[in-house]
């Protein structure tokens, strides 16, 4: 084995080891004060109140930080490899700019008010893909694509939706 290597994964180790201190600290750490050494006792218990914290609030709050970790890294490597540039951001293609002139426009409109509390996130949503849609439209306008033409676009829409 290389240095290189062993210190990769030495690294990758390391990095696992603290995710796993993380969770299970995390699984401790709230309103109500459980004990790592209770939760294998707890689990047994189905009817108690820490039960239901463990199930229902805690270990769900883990799974999704780690479902919502890994989308946002795996949309982060698709962008750099799409746009062969490892410092795209959605920042730079407009991609967030478009998601706060939605949420802006909806808010501006009143929509949220009648619509209800998932109107905002929707918005978002909604502006983010606009912007992703214009970007790659007039990108692939006049035959081809062209990296750089998408990168300037995206920057140009990132001006015009953070300045209304």
């Amino acid at each position: 084995m290389t240095n290189k290597y062993l210190s990769w994964t030495l690294f990758t180790l390391l990095l696992v080891i603290l995710l796993v201190a993380a969770s299970l600290l995390s699984l401790t750490i709230g309103e109500a004060s459980i004990s790592l050494t209770d939760i294998p006792s707890l689990l047994q218990q189905k009817e108690s109140m820490e039960y239901f914290i463990l199930t229902q609030i805690r270990l769900p709050r883990i799974v999704l930080a780690f479902a919502v970790g890994g989308a946002l890294s795996l949309a982060g490597a698709i962008l750099q490899g799409i746009f062969r540039n490892p410092l795209v951001e959605p920042y730079t293609l407009g991609i967030s700019g478009g998601a706060a002139l939605g949420v802006a426009f909806v808010i501006v409109l009143g929509f949220h008010l009648s619509i209800g509390m998932f109107m905002l996130p929707l918005a978002g949503f909604a502006g983010a893909m606009t912007t992703i849609l214009i970007v790659g439209v007039l990108g692939f306008l006049r035959g081809g694509t062209d990296i750089n033409k998408m990168l300037l676009i995206g920057v140009m829409i990132s001006f015009v939706a953070s300045s209304a």
